[in-house]
């Protein structure tokens, strides 16, 4: 929807303060409606699951499943890889990023999920120190004998002696750590910190704010298994082989929108690796819980989770690989063809490249991630070619949502600050407005260049137009307000907008 060529000060009757705003408003990028992880159909246990939290909780299906899948991924803790014939490996690392407004149900989505990992890592923490009085009480006695053996030793300075000491303290026994599911300080030094200690760092933000871009950094490279470093003067340095990573931070629609739209993050190639969904209540009533989760489901919800973190603490660095059926294989290459044909010969994809050529990773991931739910983890079961299609599906419909969504160059953008440059000035029915006051009021989304090339658009466009000299207007004191421009739409008195 282009801005139209309007001239009004020219016009006998220019167009309404409130018909303007109502243009403006509606010229928003993404007025239709795009799909929903509502529509596709999921397999028996996570349709079951999600089906029956979202009922209890009175939340919308498909915010409650990107939950789901979420808090999957968290308790694999990076165990399991999907592999493709070839010998590509994929971890299960995953980065959402979820708009929704207040009231729609984001912490009653995560409530189940947040309340069995807190349960998990008490009942953990409370055997673990159990584990290590034990072992300072042994490393008590160890020290004791350590110390003798000193004493003896600094009398002859007997080499047996001293290869008893060195012994002795091969004996001394490390604390257990206890575990740690879900980050709350996520700022890079303290990110690096959890990667170094645990080689995992998991976040689950029901009203949170998306990764500074410090963080988003490490972020990037954990999310593609790349080994991280960390050196620093105030603690040993570390590095972290095979790291994971999960985060899903749902927000505000208006942080969402920022986020997604930022143009530092969209170049960095930080959201080419999210997942990102607006959540459409358009269609959903508010309501108060209908009833109470059913147990049986609650409990197959917790075995499942229980299941995994039990095998991700097992003793075995080696990964669990999930192969891939050959049809559903050769299903995942033909839209993965697809895409790639779209992102380069001026497809649906084209403007959204960054994203288009992550998208077979994202679909082999959100498959592997169904897969674990829908089978035991001992299971030979291959990932068919009904879960590689229901990934397929999810993964288009996040591109929509990002296709929707983001701004994708800089056309859109300037679009985009010239409407908020005029909702800026209708909502505050400015007579005359300085070009200073809407680069102050505009500074947190764009730089004042982006705003002096829309005010110039907008001038082009009849929208706004610059007020002449008054001979009559009292010298300016202080910080100069630069150029100044008259509302064609201004309406004398208070008006409602």
């Amino acid at each position: 929807m282009a801005l139209p060529i309007m001239e009004p000060w020219r016009m006998e009757n220019p167009p309404a303060r409130l018909e303007m705003l109502s243009f403006f408003r509606g010229e928003d990028f993404h007025a239709h409606r795009v799909p929903s992880l509502c529509r596709i159909a999921y397999p028996a246990f996570t349709r079951t699951v999600v089906g029956e939290i979202a009922s209890a909780q009175a939340v919308g299906f498909d915010i409650v499943l990107l939950s789901f899948l979420a808090s999957i991924a968290v308790a694999d803790r990076g165990k399991h890889r999907v592999v493709l014939s070839n010998g590509s490996e994929n971890s299960l690392s995953l980065i959402m990023h979820v708009g929704a407004e207040s009231g729609a149900g984001k912490g009653r989505a995560l409530e189940e999920s947040l309340n069995f990992f807190r349960q998990w890592e008490k009942t953990a923490c409370q055997k673990i120190e159990e584990e290590n009085k034990t072992r300072a009480g042994k490393n008590e006695l160890t020290l004791a004998r350590i110390a003798a053996l000193k004493r003896i030793y600094s009398k002859g300075f007997d080499p047996e002696i001293a290869e008893q000491i060195l012994a002795e303290r091969a004996h001394l026994l490390e604390p257990l750590r206890c575990p740690h599911f879900l980050l709350n300080d996520v700022t890079a030094p303290a990110y690096m910190q959890e990667l170094v200690e645990y080689g995992v760092a998991t976040r689950l933000e029901s009203d949170g704010m998306p990764l500074p871009a410090e963080t988003m950094r490490i972020v990037n490279k954990a999310w593609s298994g790349e080994s991280c470093r960390r050196t620093r003067l105030t603690m040993p340095d570390g590095v972290v082989h095979d790291p994971f990573v999960v985060d899903l931070v749902m927000t505000q629609p208006e942080f969402f929108h920022r986020h997604i739209s930022d143009p530092d993050a969209v170049a960095s190639g930080r959201l080419a690796r999210t997942l990102v969904y607006l959540y459409d209540n358009a269609d959903f009533v508010p309501q108060q819980p209908a009833h109470e989760l059913n147990s049986e489901i609650r409990k197959l919800f917790y075995d499942k989770l229980s299941e995994l973190l039990r095998y991700s603490e097992t003793e075995s660095q080696t990964k669990t690989l999930i192969l891939v059926e050959r049809d559903a294989e050769q299903l995942f290459h033909d839209a993965n063809r697809t895409w790639h044909e779209q992102c380069h010969h001026d497809g649906y994809l084209y403007k959204v490249k960054d994203f288009g050529e992550r998208m077979g990773q994202h679909a082999l991931r959100l498959a592997g991630i169904l897969h674990l739910a829908e089978h035991q983890i001992d299971s030979s079961i291959k990932i068919n070619a009904e879960t590689i299609q229901i990934a397929i599906n999810m993964t288009e419909i996040f591109a929509s949502h990002t296709f929707a969504y983001r701004i994708k160059d800089y056309g859109d953008f300037n679009k985009r600050c010239c409407c908020d440059i005029m909702l800026f000035v209708l909502e505050n029915n400015f007579f005359e407005v300085p070009e200073v006051v809407i680069k102050q009021a505009l500074r947190k989304k764009y730089k004042a260049a982006d705003v002096e090339g829309a005010l110039y658009y907008l001038q082009q466009s009849g929208h706004l137009y610059p007020a002449h000299e008054n001979p009559f207007r009292p010298k300016q004191v202080g910080r100069p307000k630069g150029r100044i421009f008259r509302n064609p739409y201004f309406e004398p008195g208070d008006y409602p907008y």
